[in-house]
């Protein structure tokens, strides 16, 4: 969870019109399924460990994503979070007690950020740092209350995977633009993905958060705790006709 970023700063930044966007918004859209040659790159689900590390994970996977897109399926390596989380700003940015998402997206574009698989995953130049746990308390993996938070690292602009040959600054992947879509207006969000793929979102997370595991998440008990960083990557109409 992170503490809530004051986004009314970036107003100007916000995207109003697009001569790209389609008119014929389905009831019902899945980017894993639409754009197909990204379908594993945009369906690997993350596992922050221990760690508040929302806002770098859903960046550096929504880019990821977007990337694959844009390249028509040749990019299918994972961008590193922990590039972001180590070499970003520290007034802003804070490793493991969260961050700003939009601040992460300027940094792709002014910094770059390069490759980075999971934790143990041997892939890409800065691969993440923090090990998988069992935040339910229900599987064989150690329950993540008993690993600490990893502190960020000194930022490094070199490749810690000794197995990885690329050098750094050839590694580095920058965006050309950063931008906000309307927060309100739900069909423009849907126009985005649909256009160029999942974007990143920021969710209320209260009490009944800490026990979700499936399903449609509805916010209806107790106390709101803080807040997300997520990847949307779709929407539709469950069974008993609740949108999502």
């Amino acid at each position: 969870l992170v503490q809530k970023t004051n986004y009314d700063n970036w107003l100007t930044d916000r995207k109003t019109v697009d001569a790209n966007y389609r008119t014929d918004v389905p009831k019902e859209f899945d980017a894993r399924r639409h754009f197909v040659s990204c379908a594993n790159v945009i369906g690997d689900v993350k596992d922050q460990g221990n760690c508040a590390s929302s806002w770098a994970v859903a960046v550096a996977s929504t880019f990821t994503d977007r990337l694959c897109i844009a390249t028509g399926g040749k990019f299918t390596d994972n961008l590193s979070a922990q590039n972001l989380m180590s070499c970003g700003d520290s007034e802003k940015f804070v490793g493991c007690h969260g961050g700003s998402a939009f601040k992460a997206w300027e940094f792709t574009m002014g910094n770059g950020i390069v490759t980075g698989g999971n934790f143990n995953s041997n892939e890409g130049c800065q691969p993440y740092k923090n090990r998988p746990c069992d935040h339910y308390g229900d599987s064989s993996m150690t329950n993540c209350s008993s690993f600490r938070r990893t502190q960020m690292s000194i930022c490094r602009e070199k490749c810690v995977n000794k197995n990885y040959k690329v050098k750094y600054e050839d590694d580095l992947h920058k965006t050309s633009v950063v931008y906000m879509t309307s927060w309100t207006n739900v069909t423009q969000i849907q126009q985005e993905i649909m256009t160029y793929g999942p974007v990143t979102a920021l969710m209320y997370v209260y009490e009944n958060f800490m026990g979700y595991k499936e399903g449609i998440y509805k916010s209806t008990v107790g106390d709101l705790v803080g807040y997300h960083h997520v990847k949307l990557i779709g929407w539709g109409v469950d069974d008993d006709g609740n949108e999502y």
